[in-house]
C-alpha cells in the first residue's frame, strides 16, 4: 500500500494532504486516513504555523503571542496619577514595593483574587508592561505587608493624604 499525496481546494485556498491506507478487518476492505502536510506554496507544502516563525509572509494575521488586560486598570491608574498616591507611597517605600502595593491594591478593586494567584492576575494585566518583573510571591507579599503592619506606614500615609487635600487628620 503506497502513500500517495493530494492537494484539497478549501475555501479557494489549496492544501496538501497525504492518504495513507490501511485494511480495516471490520469492514474487510481499504480504508484511507488523511495526514494535513500544509498549505500550497509553488507546489511544495509549508505549514502555516511554522511559515508564521519564518520571515514568509503565507498567512496575513498571525497569532498574538501574549493579550494584556488594559481595560479595568485604566480608571483606578487614573485616579491613582490625578490624586498622587504613587508619590506619596512612593515616599514610603521603595520603588518595587510601591509598585507591589499598588498592584495588590488594583487587584482588590478591579478583580479580587487570593494573594497566591497575585502573579498569576498581574502577568495577564497592563501593569506587568508598565512594571515588569515584581516579585509577586506570596513569601515577597507577607514580608510586605508584615512590615506595613509593624509600622508607623498607615498613619503617616494618612497624614499625608489629609495634607494635600487641606482636611485635618485625626
Amino acid at each position: 500500500m503506497m502513500l500517495t499525496r493530494r492537494i484539497k481546494k478549501i475555501n479557494g485556498i489549496e492544501y496538501w494532504y497525504e492518504d495513507i491506507p490501511y485494511y480495516d478487518k471490520e469492514k474487510k476492505q481499504i480504508r484511507h486516513k488523511s495526514k494535513y502536510l500544509g498549505r500550497n506554496v509553488n507546489g511544495e507544502p509549508v505549514r502555516v504555523r511554522d511559515a508564521l516563525n519564518s520571515s514568509e509572509n503565507i498567512c496575513p494575521v498571525s497569532k498574538p503571542l501574549k493579550a494584556y488586560n488594559y481595560g479595568e486598570l485604566l480608571p483606578l491608574q487614573w485616579i491613582t496619577d490625578e490624586l498622587k498616591i504613587g508619590e506619596y507611597l512612593g515616599d514610603l517605600f521603595n520603588g518595587k514595593e510601591r509598585n507591589m502595593i499598588l498592584s495588590m491594591v488594583f487587584n482588590r478593586i478591579a478583580r479580587p483574587a487570593a494573594m497566591y494567584n497575585l502573579k498569576t492576575w498581574y502577568e495577564s494585566s497592563a501593569l506587568f508592561l508598565k512594571w515588569p518583573e515584581l516579585p509577586l510571591k506570596s513569601q515577597n507579599i507577607s514580608n510586605l505587608l508584615s512590615k506595613v503592619g509593624d509600622s508607623d506606614i498607615p498613619s503617616t500615609f494618612r497624614v499625608k493624604c489629609s495634607e494635600i487635600s487641606g482636611q485635618k487628620a485625626h
